[in-house]
């Protein structure tokens, strides 16, 4: 898997640091979590 800027950035707002190896289930479920309210903001934006 390639970690983006974007991986990158989350990992850090989880763990605290930026490093690629500390990418795991945590930080994905923060990642998916993030967009999710993204699109909903989106969305109330619209409406």
């Amino acid at each position: 898997m390639e970690i983006t800027e974007e991986m990158l950035d989350v990992i850090e707002a989880v763990k605290g640091r930026r490093e690629p190896q500390y990418w795991d289930n945590q930080c994905r479920r923060y990642m998916e979590k993030q967009q999710a309210n993204k699109k909903a903001v989106k969305k109330s934006e619209k409406g």
